[in-house]
This record gives C-alpha cells, sequence and structure tokens, in this order.
C-alpha cells in the first residue's frame, strides 16, 4: 500500500535521486532548484512505500501560482479557466508499472476538482521521446494542446485533461 503526502524539505534527496534515476524522461534537478520549487507551491506531493520510503514524488502548481517555467506560462497564457499544472511526475524504477502513476493522478484530479480547478495539465518530452508517458497519458483522457521546443533543448507536447463537471463543484 502506498501513501501520498506533502513533499517536505526532508525529502529533497530522495526526490532527487528519483529524478536523477528518471533521465531523460525528466529535466534535471537541481538541489538549489527543487528547494526553490518547494517554496513556490505547497501543491507538490511524494508517494511513499508500505516502509516509509518515498518511491515517487509529483511537482505541482496551481494556475496562479508565481512560477515562471515556459510550460506553465504558455498554458497560463492559453487558458482561461484555472488549472492545476503537474510539472513532474516520477516514480523510482521499482515502483512503475504498479498502478503508482494513476494513484497520483487520481489524488491530484480529486484535490483540483477540491478547488474548483476544472483541468489538469502537464507536458511530456516528444524529444527526447518519451512514448510510454505519452500513451499513459492518453489512457487517463489527457489532449494535446500545443507543442514547444524549451530553451533547454527538449520538445515537449503540452497535454490537458478536463475534469468532470460533477469533479469540480
Amino acid at each position: 500500500m502506498t501513501t501520498l503526502r506533502a513533499l517536505r524539505a526532508a525529502d529533497e534527496p530522495s526526490v532527487l535521486g528519483i529524478n536523477a534515476a528518471s533521465q531523460p524522461h525528466v529535466a534535471r534537478l537541481w538541489p538549489a532548484e527543487l528547494t526553490r520549487l518547494l517554496a513556490l507551491s505547497v501543491q507538490h506531493i511524494v508517494v511513499e512505500d508500505e516502509a516509509g520510503w518515498v518511491i515517487g514524488y509529483a511537482l505541482v502548481f496551481a494556475h496562479d501560482a508565481d512560477y515562471d517555467g515556459e510550460e506553465f506560462q504558455l498554458l497560463r497564457g492559453r487558458l482561461a479557466e484555472p488549472f492545476l499544472y503537474i510539472d513532474q511526475i516520477a516514480l523510482a524504477p521499482a515502483a512503475r508499472g504498479r498502478g503508482v502513476g494513476r494513484q497520483v493522478y487520481a489524488e491530484l484530479a480529486r484535490r483540483a476538482a477540491a478547488q474548483g480547478l476544472r483541468a489538469l495539465c502537464c507536458e511530456v518530452n516528444t524529444q527526447p521521446a518519451n512514448p510510454a508517458s505519452l500513451a499513459f497519458h492518453k489512457r487517463l483522457g489527457f489532449r494535446p494542446l500545443d507543442m514547444l521546443a524549451t530553451q533547454d533543448g527538449r520538445q515537449v507536447v503540452l497535454l490537458q485533461r478536463r475534469l468532470a463537471p460533477e469533479l469540480s463543484r
């Protein structure tokens, strides 16, 4: 059984390790950048296994966060309605393929709905290619909104999943 909880400063070494193991499918995090991102949002979460080990994380921002990520800024300029943005989600290799990602996204949809938000948004790399993530997001109901060539040399597709009206009441 896994548990989702708020990401804390003490989790930073575990998050950085999972991030490094997830290269090249997520952007590299450095300690100072992770500390900065933690200060910008209370939405970030970690996944703990039965023994209390961190086996995954999600960096998450509300649509009105003071976050300068280029993908987030493009989405904010494009979407009129409020959304929850998943900047990164990564799982330890041993946690993949066990339904943990679905659990994280279900929790994020629940949290978004509780805040009156109407959509979940994220991006997935197309260069370097991440076909498994694209297929996963498609199965969860995410649809492409736009493409972006990022300043760090990646190509990404920006995705949106509209939340059912009954979820966002």
